[in-house]
């Protein structure tokens, strides 16, 4: 028995022993087991096991040479155990119902809030119940939002499936989480993005969605290739970008030039990086949608995932171009794919530690500043995988900074300091110069 166990976890098998026990932990979730006090120490009890099981694996999963595949073990490798981790303790904590309310029911039982009745744009494209102006996350012991506190047997699909009762069958355990854990930014959920954030999308022929995909991913991958046309060779110069530059048009190098070519390099990055993070959302929805789609013919009836629906796959960033502030920038148009992770995991226990120590007041900012501070740990993760560690945590403060920004465009009310259409281009210009200048140290690392 110890020689199986030994050739076990010495296998490449068991470099995922963790899929299956997180995969277990979601299952409890389900609306005939959440509220039970044993599933819940079980819960609880396996969210140590999941997380040391990822992280004591994670080397043994990476490409190697590593030089030669920074991206693949940044995003196959680094980024997916980070994920897991964050997703365990929010199966460990989490309270309430899972699946939103159907549509007819939200009309039924919501209210719309004030915040969306004095700005009607908030629910631009909202359905299912997107109305609720809320952080993601039910992590801890919070009272539920008024908005998704509902009752369990109404706030579920499932059980108003006749053929679904309080014992549920193996295989609807396995389609309700793998479900869960297949859709990171959780709009079918009680912890999907506020309707200002991201909201679902309007439903279309799968052949139209296909072609939107495609057409989209190609501009994306040709911006991309020219982008990397520049960034390549910048990067790879001994003396870095603006030495490339000055080598390259003859131009004399300077300080200024030092500072200006690297605030492009950096907008560059970005701009690279958003073409790069489209790219690859469009190639994991396509495998998505072939995976259920083979699912849904050789799998029997009761393991069959349910049709691809469309409106569940809104395009990852939200109007970022029209973005004119660090609020809405990181607020609204960023892509959510990770938001529940930062604000469950960083938000809400730096948020109860400010409430702690300096009263309710506080908890915007610790919220805030907590989910920026886990958002840097979250890169500076998969820097720390792929690479020589940065002692200098420069990713890290990046995030950090970009929280104290937002904290200062609220305290100096720069909206209103700011308003209107005539200064919208010097709005522009504080944002995104915020954005780059303090993103040089960060991809600095990449090529120093």
């Amino acid at each position: 028995m110890a020689t199986l166990l030994g050739s076990f976890t010495q296998s490449q098998l068991f470099n995922f022993a963790c899929v299956p026990l997180l995969l277990l932990q979601c299952s409890l979730l389900h609306p005939a087991y959440e509220a039970d006090p044993s599933a819940r120490v079980i819960r609880s009890v396996l969210l140590p096991v999941i997380i040391g099981l990822a992280i004591s694996t994670q080397s043994r999963k990476l490409f190697l040479p590593l030089e030669e595949y920074l991206h693949v073990n940044y995003g196959l490798v680094a980024v997916p155990t980070f994920h897991i981790c964050c997703l365990a303790v929010q199966f460990a904590f989490h309270r309430g119902p899972a699946l939103k309310a159907s549509v007819a029911e939200s009309e039924k039982r919501e209210t719309v809030p004030k915040e969306v009745q004095a700005d009607p744009t908030t629910i631009h494209k909202s359905t299912e119940g997107s109305l609720e102006h809320r952080h993601t996350g039910n992590t801890g012991r919070r009272q539920l939002n008024p908005y998704v506190n509902l009752n369990q047997t109404q706030a579920t699909r499932l059980k108003d499936d006749p053929h679904s009762d309080n014992s549920p069958t193996v295989a609807e355990l396995i389609k309700f989480s793998v479900g869960i854990v297949a859709s990171p930014r959780g709009l079918a959920y009680t912890w999907a993005p506020p309707a200002r954030c991201l909201s679902r999308a309007s439903r279309k022929p799968i052949g139209q969605y296909i072609r939107e995909q495609l057409v989209d991913s190609a501009k994306k991958h040709t911006m991309f290739l020219v982008t990397c046309a520049y960034l390549l060779p910048a990067i790879n110069h001994p003396e870095g970008p603006s030495g490339w530059i000055s080598e390259t048009f003859g131009l004399q190098r300077s300080r200024a030039l030092e500072v200006v070519v690297n605030q492009l390099t950096a907008a560059i990055f970005t701009f690279s990086a958003i073409c790069a993070f489209n790219i690859l959302g469009a190639v994991l929805n396509g495998a998505e949608l072939l995976f259920i789609t083979i699912a849904r013919v050789i799998l029997p009836e009761d393991l069959r995932p349910e049709p691809f629906d469309t409106s569940l796959y809104p395009p990852l960033f939200n109007r970022l171009g029209s973005r004119d502030n660090l609020s809405e920038f990181w607020g609204q148009g960023w892509q959510c794919v990770f938001r529940r992770d930062f604000v469950s995991c960083g938000g809400l226990p730096m948020a109860k530690l400010g409430r702690l120590f300096f009263g309710p007041g506080s908890e915007p900012l610790f919220m805030l500043m907590g989910s920026m501070l886990l958002s840097g740990i979250f890169h500076e993760w998969g820097i720390f995988t792929i690479t020589k560690p940065d002692l200098g945590f420069s990713t890290t403060k990046f995030f950090v900074i970009q929280g104290v920004g937002i904290v200062l465009e609220r305290t100096l009310n720069v909206r209103k300091v700011l308003g209107g259409r005539t200064m919208r281009p010097l709005r522009y210009v504080l944002t995104y110069f915020w954005l780059s200048y303090w993103s040089v140290d960060m991809f600095g690392i990449l090529y120093v």
